[in-house]
């Protein structure tokens, strides 16, 4: 696909990125995190980079010679983050299976809810920063869409799974 007219699906990952971002900087100033809204809006990121149409085309972008004077998502940043999260929230760790569809893989991993959250955070802020100093759209959206199916897709669904089922014993 060639970035056009039909830009809709992208723009709207961008808002829900943003309204993600948001949810978890507000989530970090409360003593005990409420997931419903945590849970909420990562479900409404997942559902809208699931219809993110392949990108086949991009602007031309050289990162090196570009230079946009956009602020990186630092480690720190990240780190302070992740320990917020994990400080609040009314579970961190959970089992988990690295491939769940494989036959022969019967071994669980445990994987933190903080560190899932965390990760998708930095993957958004990233791209809207990018966005926000002026990198071309169609670079950040290709970004967020080979991300979401090598990196922060595979975050998202451990963590609703395990949101899902926190919330189920809760009932």
């Amino acid at each position: 696909m060639v970035l056009d007219d039909n830009e809709s699906p992208y723009r709207a990952i961008a808002v829900l990125a943003r309204n993600y971002c948001a949810t978890l900087n507000t989530a970090v100033d409360q003593t005990a995190i409420d997931l419903l809204p945590v849970e909420a809006s990562l479900l409404d990121l997942y559902v809208a980079a699931t219809r993110l149409p392949q990108v086949t085309t991009i602007p031309a972008y050289n990162r090196k010679t570009a230079n946009p004077k956009h602020v990186p998502v630092s480690q720190q940043e990240w780190q302070a983050l992740y320990s917020q999260l994990g400080d609040r929230l009314p579970f961190n760790e959970y089992r988990d299976s690295f491939d769940p569809l494989s036959a022969t893989d019967r071994e669980f991993t445990y994987s933190s809810l903080a560190d899932d959250l965390a990760d998708i955070w930095r993957d958004m802020a990233k791209g809207l920063r990018r966005l926000d100093s002026g990198v071309p759209a169609g670079v950040v959206w290709w970004e967020w869409r080979f991300s979401f199916y090598t990196h922060w897709g595979a975050h998202a669904a451990g963590a609703l799974r395990a949101v899902y089922h926190f919330r189920r014993s809760e009932q």
